[in-house]
């Protein structure tokens, strides 16, 4: 509900840069709240703003914006595994990591 009330109250442009405050303000569990559009252009946190925004934004900015990739692990009760591409799967041979229903 937070998100479209902030998103409501103003522009799309003031809403997207000052996100991270008003959430923040607004819901006190949120730690840092971010907005980045679709062609990788991150509207909040902004590089000047809270000591907690700033450090997400700039431990993360890389990701966030298309510009790194990272390996995705997949918690399961069996413990944790590495999630393969799915063309890196098919050239491995290793049908262990089948899409198939055992």
């Amino acid at each position: 509900m937070q998100v479209e009330e902030i998103a409501g109250e103003s522009s799309f442009l003031e809403a997207a840069r000052t996100f991270d405050e008003r959430l923040r303000r607004t819901w006190l569990l949120a730690e840092v709240g971010f907005v980045v559009f679709v062609d990788g252009t991150i509207y909040s946190p902004a590089l000047t703003g809270k000591p907690p925004g700033r450090e997400f934004r700039l431990e993360n900015e890389r990701f966030l914006s298309n510009r790194e990739s990272v390996e995705a692990y997949w918690n399961t009760s069996k413990g944790q595994a590495l999630q393969q591409p799915v063309d890196e799967k098919k050239q491995s041979g290793d049908k262990s990591t089948s899409d198939t229903p055992k």
